[in-house]
């Protein structure tokens, strides 16, 4: 049995209900716990989903980490998926995974390799795209023990937004450390702490599908930027790392010194 845990921000609609319609595909979809965390007051009830409203910190932001702790606390199950409402999977991506689950060392199973599409595309065309990705693709994967810990420094965060692990696994981390203000940084930083305690990554070369939408961050970009610069700081300086040389030049744009 699996929980599927999803964190929903309420611009994200459209998203959301493609992504759950995708989901519906899969064979597990049926047997899942599916539990959806929504920040702030939900405008979507989908049948057969525990809806779980969290209260916002900060009117401006939400706070990523601890919604996925909240989410993964609440799961019955020891398996969790956590998904972002506009992550679409492959069909057939637990066929691909559900056989690396089975060990008794802590893992992390998560998907970095995503396809783009825009907000203006219609289900049917989705599952065609996603169809199509899920035939044609390297059914490989990739054993990331050794991975270096600073992978995703300058890109995109590894973990969150499309992740599958055990509850004991999650527990052995201390999960997303909640210092961390709205989103970034908290993910490449449970991934270092799981590095520490000898976790298996395992990497699909299985593309999924992120729904980019046109939207304004919550407080603009500058927001959005001063937020990434706070977590950025915190991360290099909780584990005692040089400051990348990208931090200083968003630093400079927003006019703060790093000392």
């Amino acid at each position: 049995m699996i929980t599927i845990v999803i964190h929903y921000s309420c611009d994200r609609k459209p998203q959301l209900l493609n992504t759950i319609e995708c989901l519906k595909d899969m064979s597990l979809y049926n047997s899942a716990e599916k539990i959806l965390l929504v920040d702030g007051k939900s405008n979507i009830f989908p049948p057969d989903w525990k809806v779980i409203e969290v209260e916002r910190d900060n009117p401006e932001f939400y706070n990523c980490s601890k919604i996925w702790n909240l989410g993964i606390k609440l799961a019955s199950n020891e398996l969790v998926l956590t998904l972002e409402s506009d992550r679409i999977l492959p069909k057939n991506w637990f066929s691909y995974v559900l056989p690396m689950v089975h060990t008794p060392e802590p893992f992390f199973i998560f998907n970095t390799e995503l396809y783009s599409l825009n907000d203006n595309y219609d289900i049917d065309s989705i599952r065609s795209i996603r169809d199509n990705i899920d035939s044609h693709k390297d059914k490989l994967i990739e054993d990331f023990r050794v991975l270096n810990p600073n992978l995703g420094i300058g890109k995109k965060n590894p973990m969150s937004g499309c992740l599958l692990t055990t509850k004991t696994s999650f527990d052995l981390i201390g999960g997303f450390d909640e210092r961390y203000i709205q989103a970034g940084y908290h993910d490449l930083d449970a991934f270092r702490k799981a590095y520490s305690i000898g976790a298996i990554f395992k990497v699909p070369k299985i593309r999924s599908i992120e729904l980019h939408q046109k939207h304004e961050y919550a407080g603009g970009m500058e927001r959005f930027k001063t937020v990434n610069l706070h977590n950025a700081i915190k991360y290099f300086d909780k584990w005692n790392l040089p400051v990348h040389e990208n931090i200083y030049k968003l630093a400079e744009s927003l006019n703060v010194a790093i000392t």
